[in-house]
């Protein structure tokens, strides 16, 4: 029998898929642990620390713990996101292997691959399948899958070139439904 005791830098703890009815704004909190947010459809307004953020379909964002976090606008009928909060193991300042930067917000280059990760991890926790080993390995995987993307550039009026990345998200996250 082969036993392995892997020691990961992360621990997952639960995860969700917000679906919005078009009322409400994020809760104004600050929160112990890490939470990676990753959007389907719509826009996410929030910010952190003073620092705003429009997170838009297949982009992700990595609120960090003992920030205050609040929205900054209303839900729209169409947001939709997955999320999980997590802790970093302790005694590491970060990730400990140089190649795993995770942005804070970014451009999923892969959406599809994470959304796919986020919906084994929850129908793992939903099934009540969900080992600490496993669901800590999803989310080990979902970080990579978000660090190998592109920051997503401040938006500025009438920066030509962020308009076109998120058309390139809207197109990559859609791409089954005609435009």
């Amino acid at each position: 029998m082969l036993e392995l005791n892997p020691r990961l830098p992360v621990r997952a703890h639960n995860g969700g898929l917000f679906i919005s009815r078009g009322q409400g704004t994020h809760p104004d909190r600050v929160i112990g642990s890490w939470e990676l947010i990753f959007v389907r459809e719509g826009v996410l307004m929030v910010e952190e620390e003073e620092e705003r953020f429009e997170v838009g379909a297949g982009e992700s964002l990595l609120l960090w713990p003992g920030r205050r976090h609040r929205g900054t606008g209303q839900y729209s009928p169409d947001l939709s996101f997955y999320w999980i909060h997590f802790a970093v193991r302790d005694g590491e300042g970060g990730f400990p292997d140089p190649s795993i930067t995770v942005p804070q917000h970014t451009s999923v280059a892969r959406p599809n691959h994470l959304t796919e990760l986020f919906r084994r991890f929850l129908d793992d926790q939903e099934a009540g399948r969900s080992q600490p080993m496993s669901a800590s390995l999803l989310l080990m995987l979902m970080l990579c899958e978000v660090s190998g993307s592109r920051p997503v550039e401040k938006v500025v009026k009438g920066n030509a070139a962020v308009l076109a990345q998120r058309a390139e998200a809207h197109i990559r996250t859609h791409f089954h439904v005609p435009i």
